[in-house]
């Protein structure tokens, strides 16, 4: 009477399971790099971006420092141009002038 041959399927599954383990280990591994790539060069250029950003708003802002106004008074309604140089017609411009409300 022959040997009766070993039943080798749970070795053989052991062995399918640790392969399957190794492939999807390095699949997952391998998608994690490439999603850690992506995400580095989105990163990259939004810094980019803040960082021209940056540098328009220092420009503006040096703009508006060159660009200072100095307020001389406030000048009566009757269109643009220069206030009327006699002080009786400067005085009877104000008085004409509509006054505001206050709160």
């Amino acid at each position: 009477m022959s040997r009766p041959r070993k039943d080798r399927v749970e070795e053989y599954g052991g062995l399918l399971a640790a392969e399957l383990r190794r492939a999807l280990a390095e699949d997952v591994t391998a998608a994690i790099g490439r999603l850690q790539e992506q995400q580095a060069r989105e990163l990259a250029e939004l810094r980019r971006g803040i960082t021209t950003l940056q540098r328009r708003v220092e420009l503006l802002l040096e703009r508006e420092r060159g660009r200072r106004r100095i307020k001389l008074g406030r000048w009566v309604p009757g269109g643009p141009g220069r206030p009327p140089k006699d002080a009786a017609d400067r005085i009877a411009a104000f008085s004409t002038r509509p006054r505001r409300r206050s709160p």
